[in-house]
Parts: C-alpha cells; sequence; structure tokens
C-alpha cells in the first residue's frame, strides 16, 4: 500500500516514521496543541457569503463560491477566522491544508473541512511549514480511510494519535519567521516574472501583427500560410517509450509535444528546429503557456510534435515567437485528445515582415526572455535553498536563537 509510484506525486504513502527528539524539544500529539473549532453559521437567505476551497501541494485557500445563503445546498456551514489551520477531509491526502489569509477572514466551509486554531503552545504559521514535512504528510495519509486515494476521508482522531517532534513555542516562531522571509523574497520575484511575462506578452500582440513598427520599417507586410515560409520535418521523427529512455540517458534533450520529456544519449537533429505540438499540446491555453518551442542544436523528437524549419524569407525565431501564444483553435481537429494534422498546421496564417525586420524584432523577445529566464532561475534557487533550510529546522538539525 506504501508503494509511492502506485500514487500521484502530490501523495505521501509511506510509513511515518519519528526521529528521535531533538535536544528541548518535545515529542507529543497535536491534540495537545491544537483546538478543533465549530463555529457553526446560521445562513441568512439574503446575505452574501464567501465559501472556500484548499488547493493540494499545500496551495493556500482560494474563495470558490460568493453565493447567497438561499443558494447554499449545504445548510451546514462553519465560520473561518484569519489565521485559523483547515485541513480538507477528502483532500488532505494530496496536501490539502493551509492557514485562512485575512482577505478570507469571515469566509465559511461546510463540515467537509477540519478547522483547527491554537491552544496557544504552538504557532500555526509554524505548523504552515511543518505540514510540506514528508513526515506531515504521511500522517495525514494514515489518518484518512477509504478504498480510493480519490475517496480517502480524514479522521481528525485518527491523527491525534500520531506524536510530532515539537520546539518550544518561541523556537517555533522564529522558525516561522525565518521561513517567511524566504516567502517574501519568492513571492517579490513571483511578482517581476508576472510583470515581466505581461509586459512580453503585449509587446508581442502588438509587433508580432504589425500594429506596432519599429523607427525606420516602412515595408508592408505580407500576409501567408506558414506553408509558405517553413518545411515540415515530421518524417524525421523517431519515438522511444519510457523504457527505451531509461536504457538510453544522455544530456541530448527528448522533445515532446510541451517541451523536454528527458533526455537521451544521441540526436536525430543538430540543428535549429521549431517544434509545435501535434496533440496533447496546450492548443486552449495558448494565452498562458507555450504550444511551440525552439531547440538548438542537437536534439530527439518524437512524434507527438511537430517540425519545422525555417525557408530562406524567414527565421526559426520568427516563426516560433508567431506560434508560441498564437490561437490555432481553428486548425486543431477535436475529440478526447486534441490534435493538429500536418496538414491543417501549413495552413496557419502567419504575417512576414522582411528578414531584417524579423531579426530586430525577434532580438527584443529574446531579451526578454532571458530576463524571465534569469528571474525564473532565482526563484528556483530560492526554492531548493528553502526546501534545505526546512529540512534542516523542521527537524532541529539546524538550532535558531529563540524568539520571545
Amino acid at each position: 500500500m506504501a508503494n509511492q509510484s502506485a500514487y500521484p506525486p502530490t501523495v505521501q504513502p509511506g510509513i511515518p516514521k519519528l526521529k528521535i527528539v531533538p535536544e528541548g524539544w518535545t515529542q507529543s500529539s497535536l491534540k495537545n496543541y491544537l483546538i478543533e473549532v465549530k463555529d457553526k453559521v446560521k445562513l441568512e437567505d439574503d446575505k452574501e457569503y464567501d465559501l472556500v476551497t484548499v488547493k493540494r501541494a499545500r496551495g493556500g485557500l482560494v474563495r470558490r463560491e460568493h453565493l447567497l445563503g438561499k443558494n447554499i445546498s449545504v445548510k451546514s456551514q462553519f465560520l473561518l477566522k484569519e489565521g485559523y489551520f483547515l485541513i480538507s477531509k477528502r483532500q488532505i491526502v494530496h496536501g490539502a491544508c493551509g492557514i485562512v489569509p485575512k482577505e478570507l477572514d469571515g469566509s465559511i466551509v461546510s463540515n467537509e473541512y477540519s478547522i483547527l486554531d491554537s491552544n496557544g503552545k504552538i504557532c500555526l504559521e509554524f505548523l504552515k511549514y511543518h505540514s510540506h514535512s514528508v513526515f506531515f504528510q504521511q500522517t495525514c495519509f494514515h489518518s484518512s480511510i477509504g478504498v480510493h486515494i480519490e475517496k480517502m476521508i480524514f479522521k481528525l482522531d485518527q491523527w491525534f494519535k500520531f506524536k510530532f517532534n515539537l520546539p518550544p513555542l518561541p523556537e517555533q516562531k522564529k522558525i516561522a519567521k525565518i521561513l517567511g522571509t524566504w516567502d517574501k523574497a519568492i513571492d517579490k520575484l513571483d511578482k517581476l516574472i508576472d510583470n515581466s511575462k505581461t509586459t512580453k506578452k503585449a509587446l508581442m500582440q502588438q509587433l508580432l501583427t504589425g500594429k506596432k513598427r519599429l523607427p525606420g520599417f516602412t515595408d508592408e507586410w505580407r500576409k501567408i500560410r506558414l506553408a509558405e515560409c517553413a518545411n515540415s520535418h515530421d518524417n524525421r521523427r523517431i519515438p522511444l517509450n519510457s523504457s527505451e529512455r531509461e536504457k538510453r540517458k544522455g544530456d541530448i534533450p527528448y522533445w515532446g509535444a510541451n517541451g523536454i520529456q528527458g533526455y537521451v544519449d544521441d540526436f536525430i537533429f543538430d540543428e535549429t528546429i521549431v517544434l509545435l505540438a501535434e496533440d496533447g499540446g496546450n492548443f486552449s491555453e495558448f494565452s498562458t503557456r507555450p504550444i511551440a518551442n525552439i531547440s538548438y542544436g542537437k536534439s530527439w523528437v518524437n512524434n507527438h510534435a511537430h517540425i519545422l524549419m525555417a525557408k530562406e524569407n524567414t527565421t526559426n525565431e520568427w516563426i516560433y515567437y508567431s506560434l508560441v501564444h498564437k490561437n490555432i483553435l481553428g486548425y486543431v481537429n477535436g475529440g478526447t485528445r486534441a490534435k493538429l494534422n500536418k496538414g491543417d498546421m501549413l495552413k496557419i496564417p502567419m504575417f512576414l515582415p522582411s528578414i531584417t525586420e524579423q531579426k530586430k524584432l525577434t532580438e527584443i523577445f529574446v531579451v526578454q526572455d532571458k530576463e524571465i529566464n534569469s528571474l525564473e532561475s532565482q526563484r528556483n534557487k530560492l526554492i531548493i535553498e528553502k526546501k534545505a533550510l526546512m529540512q534542516q529546522l523542521l527537524t532541529g538539525k539546524k538550532r535558531v536563537q529563540e524568539e520571545a
């Protein structure tokens, strides 16, 4: 039952194993630190209420609906206050828990959630970070019952039977403060990344359609079909199944519909190619997720991505940026797995400026991409460092000076 591969990555089914108690810490059930809150709300028909849900993988609380009392089907609802710790009984095996933020104070939830408050002996912000630990997640899994992972129900009484290693309250607060500082730095980078992507998106919408021109360029753009500026090389694709890729691990990217699927020991291409999803692509999410990629140098491509190379009248970069966030739903065949056939792909319309103007425009996008990639690299580095620090702080391997 504890075979990790049998479950989604959000689930930790292993047997919880408590480490030796660090000096000065206490080993105890959370029952001695938490209070279950059941502040029942009497719904009024004409009053508006915010109903919330908890995202998986400790993704936080979000507003689910805003309804009049008379339109809420489940009448048994409970009040949330800022700072409470909320557990989704049906989703906690996937890590659905978190702190009620200020903006959701006064929201309501059904009895499908466990609402917890501190009795004064535990810092709930510390508990929030502790919920990221494998041990915490394993205790939640083994406190849930059900025959299917999506139908398991969390039992609070069962969870309270597990013991946790807990530092003194002042140390808990200090740990939460330290990790909170890292979160603020990550949030700051998230905002910078979002702003950069928004700026790039707006600029692409203007520059890729000719609505905004660079100084010195006045030639009229041609409206063409993809077939007029790119050649298809789909006949050179060679798919490898997962076991074959496992045997042929290397450092050459193996591309699929939505990006790199792994790395292999050989290549089919040793040149610049543009990859456009054939099936399984992000076609309906084109505005926020890429439907195309560009690969430089050596690569291997499976049969879920079309392969394009520029003709003499264009550049690979222009094709890539013209397609990466383009709405091509009118050319995609529907069904359980949307597919873009080669013939339909080659009919996709594009704008074609001169080669010189193409290069000037794509230089702008390349600079923006480098800036975004740099910010994302910084963010990923912080996340890795924070994860390592959490592992040290939450186990007592690294101690902090207590703060009253």
